[in-house]
């Protein structure tokens, strides 16, 4: 394939993508607070697995690192519309933002501590090391975007 094709096909690619990773998340926040999750989520993150990799998003390292960063990118985005409405006390904001929240980080530590084999912590630390620097990535350019109206939401 040309380089032009490449390029014409990723904006639809790209758009999939990020349809496929709101999917995905909106999933996972379900499963995760469902009664179903089992003990620690384990049930509800085998499920989910199997549903990453239907989606294709297991395939490659890029599209892992591209899922991380639009996950990441719309929890952020989540918590400045909670932040947005009018009528939400800081109680509500909180309880709104880390509904989402927690669950990310759950799926994190857990595709972390089930990734590559048991014994090796170098696949494990290598993959923690690529969602820190996303999540740090994304924050910095929202701390450059944003400026003053950059907005931390702190736990009580």
């Amino acid at each position: 394939m040309s380089n032009i094709s490449l390029i014409s096909i990723l904006p639809v690619f790209l758009a999939g993508l990020l349809e496929k990773t709101e999917y995905l998340l909106r999933e996972w926040v379900n499963a995760y607070h469902s009664r179903d999750a089992g003990k620690d989520s384990r049930h509800a993150f085998v499920v989910f697995v199997q549903l990453m990799n239907q989606h294709g998003i297991l395939k490659t390292d890029d599209l892992i690192t591209r899922f991380f960063r639009m996950s990441t990118q719309m929890c952020v985005d989540l918590c400045y519309r909670a932040l947005g409405e009018q009528n939400n006390s800081p109680t509500l904001v909180r309880a709104k933002c880390f509904h989402t929240l927690d669950a990310y980080v759950r799926l994190i530590t857990l595709l972390v501590k089930h990734s590559g084999e048991t014994q090796n912590t170098i696949t494990k630390v290598n993959l923690l090391n690529k969602v820190l620097g996303i999540v740090a990535g994304v924050l910095l350019i929202d701390h450059d975007v944003r400026n003053v109206e950059f907005q931390q939401v702190k736990k009580k």
